[in-house]
């Protein structure tokens, strides 16, 4: 399995939620197929290296800062058992 570091950011919550669920289907699918290691998707965290900028959401007249929060993948690798001796 490639285990690229991958870091993701965006301004709300909700895309972190949506791409935690989508990982979590993923491993599922994968698992029932094959013994392959799982993704998990790291807790979010506040962005140090965020936007300053604060926008107003058109919709909600909700602000909101781009990139505000940033999470990561972690690769977990099977666990393999060692093999009986004969």
């Amino acid at each position: 399995m490639l285990t690229v570091p991958a870091y993701f950011t965006d301004y709300c919550m909700k895309s972190y939620e949506l791409t935690r669920l989508q990982i979590d289907i993923v491993n599922q699918q994968l698992n029932t197929a094959t013994a392959a290691s799982s993704v998990r998707v790291s807790e979010p965290t506040l962005n140090p290296f965020r936007s300053p900028i604060r926008k107003q959401d058109l919709q909600t007249a909700v602000p909101a800062f781009s990139n505000a929060v940033i999470f990561h993948l972690e690769y977990r690798r099977p666990v393999t058992l060692p093999e009986a001796a004969p």
